[in-house]
């Protein structure tokens, strides 16, 4: 967490997902960083993993929706957003 930049976060965070594949908040933290990244793909393939317990599943699934978008897969794209509008009906997920 204290890391600074970007490639020694994601070091730490993957070797935390390594260790258990099953740590949601590395998963998200590995989503973040390569969406921001703009490693569309990465950060999909990361963000799918956080659970729905996570603190962060409603970040990570709108993060996911733009991920999808991204990489031109509007139909995953639609059932990320759509599962973040059920639960949090707010204008920026219905614009997207």
């Amino acid at each position: 967490l204290m890391a600074e930049d970007s490639a020694e976060k994601r070091k730490f965070w993957e070797q935390a997902a390594k260790i258990e594949p099953r740590y949601s908040q590395a998963c998200f933290q590995l989503g973040r960083l390569f969406f921001e990244e703009e490693q569309f793909g990465e950060a999909a393939a990361w963000l799918r993993r956080v659970q729905s317990g996570d603190s962060h599943y409603w970040q990570a699934s709108f993060l996911l929706g733009l991920a999808l978008l991204e990489t031109r897969d509007a139909k995953g794209s639609v059932v990320a957003f759509d599962r973040v509008f059920r639960e949090l009906p707010l204008p920026e997920v219905a614009n997207n």
